[in-house]
């Protein structure tokens, strides 16, 4: 049997948070640094529909997520300003 991968919540939203808990999903929450509104207006130009504008924001914010755990991954890749400066997933310990 495989281990379950773990979900990570890039988020700040504290509805979305609450969701997880709700439905009893152990997460830990790490907000995505995009810029959401520069993603939303350059979509927004592009004609993107609503459901392919917010798949494409979740997938901005899954991939900055995902990169900067890598980095924290590997220590030595980082530059010095990240290794002092180095945001990390907190686990959610909340019930």
């Amino acid at each position: 049997m495989s281990e379950a991968l773990p979900v990570i919540l890039a988020s700040a939203s504290k509805a979305r948070h609450q969701i997880l808990v709700n439905a009893g999903i152990t997460h830990a929450r790490e907000a995505a640094d995009v810029d959401e509104k520069a993603i939303r207006d350059e979509l927004q130009k592009s004609g993107t529909d609503v459901a392919a504008a917010a798949t494409a924001l979740a997938r901005a914010k899954a991939t900055a997520v995902a990169k900067s755990g890598s980095e924290r991954s590997h220590p030595a890749g980082r530059s010095r300003a990240s290794r002092t400066s180095s945001r990390r997933a907190r686990p959610c310990r909340c019930r």
